[in-house]
């Protein structure tokens, strides 16, 4: 829960959590135990969203113990195994290493396996699975590795119509509580809603939406400050100015669209099987605007004066 009530200090209060409960679990139930490894996973998880390299680095032994012994108290087939081998394998296609990126794909390749077999092609988790392949393979630049892929993504995604929308009937209670006109724009066939809204931070308009995938149980949140394009001069200096940013922060991260030299803050809540109350998308829209309201003005005057991104952290 305070991993994500976006409060910084809620943030890092789990940490110590986590821990506690990995150390009794290991202490009552035993180093190999599959609720050692679900709790050895939950650390890793936490570890791998602060933003800070030390964590990210300690996060790589966890996912590959807990691997480890689900693999061997639940088998090579089990859904917990195959659970375990995407959250490895997607691990090792964000540390940027091109080694890690390829050790990444026969892990996924595995997972999918393990799913369709055990759960079927219509499983919301096998879904997941192709999903976790196809972007991975989109990585690649394989077109036909790709188009193969989306084809399968799409016909599961047909069959799997009976999947519940709690998420998206979760903001419409969360819409009229706020009492917005906005309603979610709900796409069945690919069972996605989504909710585009305009908001200001003093002077500063932020144009967001929230998206929603039910299938994966993914509550997004994107805050565009489309005010100001940023030179191309300065694109640069922008770059790193966000890089630097991304890393200090507990929650969420800072994204330059280079493209159309525009920035962005990115947030997301991966819900699983867990409560989803409005109170967590007003915790996850808070965070956002704290973000902004915090580096917006710096950002500004790297685009404006003539300060590099290096002088603007120096001042925080």
């Amino acid at each position: 829960y305070l991993q994500f009530t976006g409060d910084p200090a809620d943030f890092r209060a789990a940490q110590p959590l986590f821990e506690r409960s990995l150390t009794i679990r290991e202490k009552a139930l035993g180093s190999e135990h599959p609720d050692t490894a679900a709790a050895i996973n939950n650390l890793a998880g936490y570890l791998n969203s602060t933003g800070d390299p030390a964590d990210f680095a300690a996060a790589r032994p966890l996912f590959e113990r807990a691997l480890a012994i689900w693999e061997k108290a639940r088998g090579p087939e089990h859904p917990y195994t195959a659970t375990a081998l995407n959250n490895l394998a997607n691990y090792l296609y964000s540390t940027g290493h091109p080694a890690d990126f390829a050790a990444a794909r026969p892990l996924l390749e595995r997972a999918l396996a393990i799913s369709e077999k055990v759960l079927g092609p219509e499983h919301p988790d096998t879904v997941q699975s192709l999903n976790n392949l196809a972007n991975y393979l989109r990585s690649t630049g394989n077109p036909d590795d790709l188009v193969n892929r989306k084809c399968r993504v799409n016909t599961t995604v047909t069959m799997s119509k009976d999947i519940q929308s709690r998420l998206t009937e979760t903001l419409k209670q969360w819409l009229k509580e706020q009492e917005w006109k906005e309603q979610p724009e709900i796409d069945e066939e690919n069972q996605t809603s989504s909710t585009s809204f305009r908001f200001s931070i003093g002077d500063l308009t932020l144009n967001c939406w929230f998206d929603i995938n039910e299938r994966t149980e993914v509550f997004k949140l994107f805050m565009y400050f489309l005010d100001t394009k940023v030179p191309e001069k300065k694109l640069e200096e922008v770059r790193k100015f966000v890089a630097a940013v991304s890393v200090r922060m507990m929650l969420g991260n800072l994204q330059l669209l280079r493209e159309k030299r525009v920035i962005r803050y990115y947030n997301s809540i991966d819900v699983e099987d867990a409560a989803f109350e409005p109170q967590h998308i007003s915790n996850l829209l808070n965070a956002g605007v704290r973000t902004m309201k915090e580096w917006l003005p710096k950002y500004l005057e790297i685009c404006f004066g003539d300060k590099t991104a290096d002088e603007v952290l120096a001042e925080d």
